[in-house]
């Protein structure tokens, strides 16, 4: 059985409806606690607007420290 365009424009109201309370609820929710989330815009690079973060982290130099003995065979 077909709807009738009452049935249609109520049905679409509803769904409407959700989506809105969906955002709303979206954004009153709490704030992300992510990596980029948290941190400012270009982070570890020269552009970063905190100076002290303008440099990488110890554990990333760390690794690219241990990276590069790997790809000379061992040796320092």
């Amino acid at each position: 059985m077909r709807k009738s365009s009452k049935e249609r424009r109520e049905e679409q109201a509803q769904v409407h409806r959700i989506t809105m309370a969906e955002a709303a609820k979206s954004i009153k929710g709490p704030r992300p606690q992510t990596f980029s989330a948290t941190m400012p815009p270009y982070a570890y690079t020269s552009l970063c607007p905190d100076p002290n973060l303008r440099t990488s982290p110890a554990c990333t130099a760390a690794y690219l420290r241990v990276r590069e003995e790997r790809a000379n065979g061992g040796k320092s």
